[in-house]
């Protein structure tokens, strides 16, 4: 294809004039449609960028005029140690070991299915050549992905050296075909959990389940941080957090994409699902329920019960995501027989003091590795 051109963003005013482009190209793009869309990445910008001190370096690629891709990226002064400044590139979504911002899963360049892989080789060249960078972070990138095969290309990357920081497990469940059917692939005692226990709730007294619309979505979050502090100790969406939801669902236009699911028990809300649905997946963000509401009755699966249902239900959804993360005990996700996902956070260096402090860091004991990094390397 003929050349590729890149440009940089670098304030929020051509971030903002980007949403039209950005959301046509987020359409032909394999990308994933909610964490790398433009309402979830502007977002999170506005909410903590300035906060952070953190400097905009969003890359676009153009051919023949339109947009094909996007390197939605940050830059980062941070010292690792004292007298080791260092620059850190990011992707928007995750401010590794600096914030607990809300977390960003499925990270990588946005790219124009046809040129996906054109495109990543000239986004890593262009940064490559860059001055304004000594180190790249990578969160939750999936191995799959284009850009996870142009970082580990050699003839593009040269002589980088990639540290494998971090990796975690996610689930993904296709919902093409019949939700019978699936429920078949399930152990006997998750059917009885997602499924069967609809018969003994009903038997206990009136159950509903239904959605609050987008006037109502003050209150929903009222009962998810309720069930939260309950069963965590901790509130599940405070100050930033709660501020980067409450924009990010104004921002998403259409309200079928808004999925708010209340299971309501003698008129009684007992468990909550935030759910979102971007092209055609649904993404499981949040739940919240009743932990000790009956001892043969497990709320938080129950009513994702209903939302899988929903989902195979509805032709146009292909898959209901429960995304990475663990349960209060257990890796409770792999029991839901979806596919498996793993997130790797990737750490690219090319300076060679760093080279030399990282590789002297992970010939360490994990002991000490886990020590330095709660002290020295998360600042």
């Amino acid at each position: 294809m003929d050349k590729i051109i890149i440009k940089i963003i670098n304030n929020d005013r051509e971030f903002k004039s980007l949403r039209d482009e950005w959301i046509q190209l987020s359409v032909e793009s394999d990308a994933n449609p909610l964490f790398l869309s433009w309402e979830w990445q502007y977002t999170w910008w506005k909410t903590w960028s300035e906060n952070l001190s953190l400097q905009l370096f969003l890359l676009t690629a153009y051919h023949d005029g339109k947009l094909i891709g996007v390197a939605p990226l940050y830059i980062d002064n941070i010292n690792i140690i004292k007298g080791v400044p260092i620059r850190r590139l990011q992707f928007i979504g995750n401010a590794w070991r600096k914030a607990d911002t809300v977390r960003t899963e499925y990270l990588e360049f946005i790219a124009c299915s046809e040129y996906s892989r054109g495109v990543c080789e000239a986004f890593l060249k262009f940064i490559s050549l860059s001055d304004c960078w000594d180190e790249f972070l990578i969160c939750d990138l999936v191995e799959s992905s284009p850009t996870f095969a142009a970082i580990n290309n050699k003839d593009i990357i040269g002589n980088w050296h990639v540290f494998k920081r971090d990796s975690e497990a996610g689930v993904n469940i296709r919902t093409v075909g019949n939700f019978a059917h699936y429920l078949t692939t399930l152990g006997k005692n998750m059917r009885l959990k997602l499924f069967n226990r609809r018969k003994t709730i009903a038997e206990m007294g009136e159950v509903n389940v239904h959605s609050l619309n987008r006037s109502e979505v003050n209150q929903f979050f009222v009962y998810l941080n309720k069930f939260h502090q309950k069963r965590w100790g901790r509130e599940c969406f405070s100050g930033q957090s709660l501020d980067f939801h409450k924009s990010f669902i104004e921002r998403i236009e259409d309200d079928d994409r808004l999925k708010l699911s209340l299971i309501v028990f003698e008129s009684k809300v007992v468990s909550v699902l935030y759910n979102i649905k971007m092209g055609n997946q649904i993404f499981n963000l949040q739940a919240g329920f009743i932990e000790d509401f009956n001892n043969k009755i497990s709320l938080g699966t129950l009513h994702l019960g209903y939302s899988i249902e929903q989902a195979f239900n509805d032709a146009k959804i292909t898959s209901f995501d429960l995304l990475a993360g663990e349960g209060k005990n257990s890796f409770y996700k792999e029991k839901y027989k979806g596919e498996g996902v793993n997130f790797l956070t990737m750490q690219i260096v090319r300076k060679k003091r760093l080279k030399f402090l990282y590789k002297i860091f992970f010939i360490l004991p994990k002991e000490y590795r886990n020590y330095l990094s709660k002290c020295l390397l998360s600042r």
